[in-house]
């Protein structure tokens, strides 16, 4: 059985995603996604860095035995944290974490019970 939200509620819950959607933290982590998406050099060094931690993970599953992904990943992330588009990014994107976290708090505080934890603990997540 479905149930359905009163058109209130989904109205108040769609006008909170938008006021949240256009904070200046919100507007700041999706300007910073697109200047990394028009840096090549930054998503290339994030693309690798996911590539030798698919090695890392074969290699730890016996898959591979490479020892030298550890050094090429430390390489990467000395390199990842000397670029300004990426740092500027991730710390963009750990301020609008941040907020919905502060806002999930809000919301859970207002119903009186944590949803999250409720959904995760009986396997809906």
């Amino acid at each position: 059985m479905e149930t359905k939200s009163p058109p209130s509620l989904v109205e108040k819950a769609r006008a909170f995603a938008k006021t949240l959607a256009s904070s200046e933290e919100f507007e700041k982590y999706y300007t910073l996604q697109q200047k990394l998406k028009n840096d090549p050099e930054a998503r290339s060094l994030l693309e690798e860095l996911e590539r030798k931690h698919q090695e890392l993970r074969d290699m730890m599953q016996g898959k591979r035995g490479q020892e030298d992904v550890y050094v090429a990943i430390q390489e990467l992330q000395d390199k990842i944290r000397s670029n300004d588009t990426i740092m500027s990014w991730l710390q963009a994107e750990q301020l609008a974490m941040a907020m919905i976290r502060e806002a999930n708090e809000s919301i859970t505080g207002a119903a009186g019970f944590d949803f999250g934890q409720n959904a995760s603990t009986n396997g809906a997540c």
